[in-house]
């Protein structure tokens, strides 16, 4: 199973309504990602941890704290360097692809 932050979705159409200049795409895009994920809802205590951590990427902390409320596994990023310093641990996409193809 697959979750995005509810913060996430926002970016995601912001970013392909702003490199379209179509907010249809935009939201085809919310709509193709909502088939593929679930939504991990961004909760006052989730903030309030990313807010203690006191990380370097806020964002990158809020994203860690819905992780760790969900129990998630990993957390998937190009930018793994940017997570080393969270509990939970990251992947890069190609590993979560390696470790998928090897349950299969």
């Amino acid at each position: 199973e697959g979750f995005l932050p509810a913060s996430s979705l926002t970016d995601i159409f912001y970013i392909v309504a702003k490199r379209t200049h179509n907010r249809q795409i935009a939201h085809q895009a919310i709509g193709s990602t909502l088939k593929l994920v679930d939504v991990c809802p961004v909760t006052k205590a989730n903030v309030v941890s990313a807010h203690m951590k006191n990380a370097r990427d806020f964002e990158d902390a809020l994203v860690a704290a819905c992780g760790e409320s969900i129990h998630a596994d990993a957390i998937i990023t190009r930018n793994k360097k940017d997570f080393n310093e969270f509990v939970i641990p990251s992947l890069s996409p190609d590993e979560l692809l390696e470790l998928l193809a090897k349950q299969v």
